[in-house]
């Protein structure tokens, strides 16, 4: 698959999720996938970075999270590293 081909990916804006897990009083990755309901392994890998958060993450969040919305916490990457949101 060429870069032109490759598919876009989301990434957690992880600064601006600790903050808002943070307001409702999750500071722990124990905390965290508890309250979302996914596995505290997941929330370690997407907080590191080292893995995009999957559909039910993303769907966990954005449900259980008080009023966060997509481009609050996620961005959009394109294969040639364009960073897309509705935020800015």
């Amino acid at each position: 698959m060429s870069d032109s081909q490759a598919p876009a990916v989301i990434r957690l804006r992880v600064p601006e999720f600790r903050k808002r897990a943070e307001r409702v009083g999750l500071t722990s990755e124990d905390e965290i996938a508890g309250h979302l309901g996914v596995n505290r392994s997941t929330v370690n890998r997407v907080l590191r970075e080292q893995q995009a958060p999957g559909n039910v993450f993303i769907a966990c969040v954005l449900h259980r999270l008080p009023r966060v919305k997509f481009p609050d916490v996620f961005e959009i990457v394109t294969p040639d590293g364009e960073r897309k949101d509705e935020a800015a």
